[in-house]
């Protein structure tokens, strides 16, 4: 009885700061050892946030991260050639072959192939353009080859992209074993698909929600929620 009473006085405490006591949920890495995938293919890897958090939970297969603006992909390079198995690939992957302009924003994070919606600088002033830079972007299914074999799992985190790079790895998504996309609840880009057609499109490739969870908040309004990031899992 003692032992109840303490637990409820401590989730009542750190209730009354905000925080809260509950099971640890799955990560990322506790989904990728449930798959046995030995290749994470990173799109938009920005300065290698990803991969770094990857290698801090312990996974330790090939990563192989694909940014194309030149000053931060240089970033990224050097984080990667401290690791030995992370590759990294200086073009975008989109639906098509092409030399496509890149809109770079204050905070790259935010840099997007699509122009953004008033929403954007709302939730953080760091998003603001400041230039634009001509990139190259090439398509997953004309470079997926030489990932055949292994078990891929694919992520995308491209401001708004993610359907184009799908569209372009139509022959790859047959191979993947997951993947992760991080889906708008409120647009921050304008031609962004929404987050009930990104669902049934992923269903429709074969693909079913595995995971989700909060990816970030309005930024004047705190308790309204933006984006998810969502984990899907090949239907067996």
């Amino acid at each position: 009885m003692a032992s109840k009473f303490v637990k409820k006085q401590v989730k009542r405490l750190l209730w009354r700061r905000g925080l809260e006591l509950r099971p640890r949920r799955p990560n990322l890495v506790q989904f990728l050892e449930s798959r046995k995938i030995d290749i994470f293919l990173d799109v938009g890897a920005n300065t290698g946030q990803t991969g770094l958090q990857l290698r801090e939970q312990g996974y330790r297969g090939r990563i192989v991260s694909f940014e194309p603006v030149k000053t931060v992909f240089e970033r990224l390079e050097r984080v990667a050639d401290r690791d030995g198995n992370w590759e990294v690939q200086n073009f975008a992957l989109g639906s098509a072959s092409a030399q496509t302009p890149i809109k770079i924003s204050e905070s790259t994070i935010y840099s997007s192939m699509l122009d953004q919606t008033p929403e954007a600088q709302r939730y953080d002033r760091s998003a603001k353009v400041q230039r634009e830079e001509n990139v190259e972007v090439r398509r997953l299914d004309d470079i997926f080859s030489r990932f055949r074999g292994h078990r891929v799992f694919l992520k995308i985190v491209t401001q708004g992209f993610e359907r184009e790079v799908l569209e372009g790895a139509q022959e790859s998504l047959d191979e993947i074993s997951g993947a992760m996309l991080i889906l708008p609840i409120v647009q921050l880009y304008r031609g962004n698909w929404s987050l009930p057609e990104a669902l049934a499109y992923m269903e429709k490739r074969g693909f079913i929600l595995g995971q989700t969870g909060q990816e970030s908040f309005e930024g004047e309004e705190k308790v309204t929620l933006l984006e998810l990031y969502c984990i899907f899992r090949r239907q067996l």
